[in-house]
């Protein structure tokens, strides 16, 4: 049976910000969830530095207080070093991230930045963007621009929205919902994200694309275009 890991990163921001200081995985298979871990990285987290931030501010700095009962402060070597391990030891063929990308981007960054060395745990693996795999999911699902118009998850530009807290809403059918941002809490929505659209039996884009949103929005245009 196929074991997969899903993992999520928590940075301080864009380039060159993109400092990993929390860091989640699990892996699973269709059947079960093997493991699932949650670190905060010693050499990079800083609560006092998060309350500076105008998109993390006090309620982050609080939300991390409560974290840092449950998940292990630990150095990045050690972290890299359960990470691997478990990729051996569960046989993980293939990793998964919501924006893939950035958080390759952020592990590799962090990497250089702490060991001076080239992330490469998971060379060989194949890789999964879940933003790419539900655009492809979505792009031609009426209801799901419905969905976005009615909850008005609309961007500035006039997009349609399709970011992870967006798909869960969706995929949950409860609008209300909000992401907590935290590596652990999205891992768990990305895994049911993952899972729900795996449910369905059909092989979607897995390989990271440009900008996969533009899908979904030419999409859109159409449908509407058609009812005119």
């Amino acid at each position: 049976m196929k074991n997969r890991l899903v993992f999520d990163t928590e940075t301080y921001g864009l380039k060159p910000q993109n400092i990993v200081f929390d860091i989640a995985w699990s892996v699973f298979n269709k059947r079960s969830k093997l493991v699932e871990r949650n670190y905060l990285v010693k050499e990079t987290y800083l609560p006092n530095y998060l309350k500076s931030l105008p998109f993390y501010g006090e309620g982050k700095v609080e939300k991390y207080a409560t974290i840092e009962k449950t998940a292990e402060i630990l150095n990045w070597s050690n972290i890299l070093t359960t990470l691997w391990m478990d990729i051996k030891e569960y046989s993980v063929s293939e990793v998964i991230a919501y924006n893939l990308p950035f958080d390759l981007e952020a592990l590799q960054t962090t990497n250089q930045s702490i060991r001076e060395r080239e992330f490469r745990i998971f060379n060989g693996l194949q890789l999964t963007d879940l933003y790419s795999v539900f655009c492809n999911f979505v792009k031609n699902r009426k209801d799901y621009v419905r969905f976005c118009i009615e909850h008005q998850f609309i961007s500035n530009a006039g997009n349609i929205l399709t970011n992870a807290e967006v798909a869960y809403r969706f995929l949950t059918s409860n609008p209300y919902h909000v992401e907590s941002h935290t590596a652990l809490s999205d891992i768990q929505e990305e895994l049911y994200i993952y899972q729900t659209i795996q449910a369905k039996k059909k092989r979607y884009q897995m390989e990271a694309v440009s900008m996969p949103w533009k899908v979904v929005s030419y999409n859109a245009i159409n449908m509407s275009n058609r009812r005119k």
